[in-house]
């Protein structure tokens, strides 16, 4: 896990300062809207438990690449153990499930994100709305959602990159597998421990969609457990910037961190 720890500990902090930030603006949306945090309305309830359903899947995809990373130096030690075939073919299947997974968890993230934002900035009967709909909203001049200061910003965001993660997921759900390559390495020089590496790539496809700057392995292509960190790093870091730019620029900015 020692390779992982620190592109992992940037994860976690991009990861806490969303976190905060969801918070940060719901508090505000509350105090703006009903001028109590202690009260309890049919909107602060909404609003709440859409809060926490953010937080969960966020929480959820944080898990998804600790153990994506974990999972991945275990099958190394057994490789380097035993070396079995059926080991190998095994730890690329669980690595890969991982993935899959990973993929499925983000953009339920960014439907759940979408689901909080328009909840108070469209109206609370959008509370199911999803990404989707909500970029398309940003794009539709007929739209009154399309003049927001954000729209912009979402609908490019949804072009360059959430868009092509969504299609990626859409082929995984609906018409094949699309695994990333795979290898195992046996290396090292005289006077050295033996290097023992099962390597695996995020795949290709979806690698050259989004232009990821991961580190490569020859052969094989983008690292697949950095890739993933990558692709979920670049993801909430901008879901966070557009949450303070939301907080900054559509409530009274009365709560504010300690």
């Amino acid at each position: 896990m020692k390779k992982y720890e620190q592109a992992l500990n940037k994860y976690r902090s991009s990861s806490e300062e969303l976190n905060t930030q969801v918070i940060e603006l719901v508090l505000n949306v509350v105090v703006d809207k009903i001028g109590n945090l202690a009260s309890e309305t049919h909107f602060t309830k909404g609003i709440d438990q859409l809060r926490k359903s953010v937080l969960y899947r966020l929480s959820s995809l944080g898990w998804h690449l600790q153990n994506l990373c974990r999972q991945h130096d275990q099958f190394e030690q057994a490789f380097r153990a035993h070396q079995p075939d059926s080991i190998i073919m095994y730890g690329k299947n669980i690595q890969f499930f991982i993935f899959d997974d990973f993929v499925f968890n983000l953009i339920s993230l960014y439907d759940y994100y979408a689901n909080l934002i328009a909840y108070f900035l469209i109206g609370e009967n959008k509370k199911k709305i999803g990404w989707q709909s909500l970029a398309k909203a940003a794009r539709d001049k007929k739209n009154r959602f399309s003049t927001s200061s954000v729209a912009g910003d979402i609908a490019t965001h949804d072009n360059y990159w959430v868009k092509k993660i969504g299609d990626f997921r859409a082929e995984l759900i609906h018409y094949n597998l699309n695994m990333g390559n795979d290898q195992q390495r046996i290396s090292g020089r005289r006077g050295e421990d033996v290097k023992f590496e099962l390597l695996y790539s995020v795949p290709e496809k979806l690698a050259k969609k989004l232009d990821l700057q991961a580190p490569v392995h020859k052969g094989v292509g983008i690292d697949l457990q950095l890739g993933a960190i990558e692709i979920g790093e670049r993801s909430i870091n901008w879901l966070a910037s557009l949450t303070d730019r939301i907080r900054s620029k559509f409530t009274k900015n009365r709560m504010q961190r300690v």
